[in-house]
């Protein structure tokens, strides 16, 4: 059957049923730990989250999945990035439209050199705080 999944989807990487079940423990961990720092996360908050993981996987043993800790918490240093990429981005483009804006104001003459100043201020602002 995956071979049969794996040819209508086009995919040329080595393919196993086994890729989703680690995938799903991946998930199902990051997805409980995201509330917590690494260097904060209590030992026995970890064995709650493993037994938890353990059951819907039907692992036997949960520290057998003491693995996935690592391999989460690398996967939501990596959303973390990508949440601050879209931020940034939703702030750039925001800023780009007000910018559309105010050209056709200028350009119709709607508005006065200290209002363009002003508004020309508050994007800067919202550029440069893009940033955090």
């Amino acid at each position: 059957m995956m071979s049969k999944l794996k040819l209508s989807a086009n995919i040329s990487e080595k393919t196993c049923a086994h890729m989703f079940r680690h995938r799903f423990i991946t998930i199902q961990v990051a997805t409980r730990i995201k509330d917590f720092k690494k260097e904060n996360l209590p030992i026995d908050v970890i064995d709650t989250i493993l037994t938890k993981v353990s059951s819907l996987s039907g692992h036997q043993d949960p520290a057998s999945l003491k693995p996935y800790i690592d391999i989460a918490f690398a996967e939501l240093d990596a959303w973390k990035t990508a949440d601050k990429v879209l931020a940034i981005r939703s702030k750039l483009e925001a800023t780009y439209r007000e910018l559309q804006s105010i050209k056709l104001d200028l350009q119709n003459s709607k508005m006065t050199k200290e209002e363009l100043l002003i508004n020309f201020d508050g994007l800067l602002e919202i550029i440069l705080s893009a940033k955090n």
